[in-house]
């Protein structure tokens, strides 16, 4: 909360404040942080997963930052196509 507080005093317009899916400790972080009536704006990030950005979006902040794996080492490990990760941004930003 402290740092969340000192980056609004320096100005910085948006916090991005941690993945509240992660765990109930991180999601309650990110809520706290969410309403301190700061003027940055609080982010939030998720995965190209319907449940994190359910749980993103239960936290109250004002953005979302979707997150899939680009590159091909990356696509190889979730062995996913390009045209996988296209859809699935395309689905959760719909979702979102």
């Amino acid at each position: 909360m402290e740092i969340a507080k000192k980056l609004d005093a320096v100005g910085v317009h948006r916090i991005e404040a941690g993945m509240p899916v992660v765990s109930q400790k991180d999601f309650d972080a990110v809520k706290e942080i969410a309403h301190l009536a700061l003027k940055s704006k609080v982010f939030a990030f998720s995965r190209l997963v319907k449940e994190d950005i359910e749980t993103a979006l239960r936290c109250d902040v004002e953005g979302i930052i979707c997150e899939g794996p680009v590159g091909s080492p990356k696509l190889k490990q979730f062995n996913w196509a390009n045209e996988q990760v296209i859809q699935r941004a395309v689905d959760a930003i719909d979702f979102a």
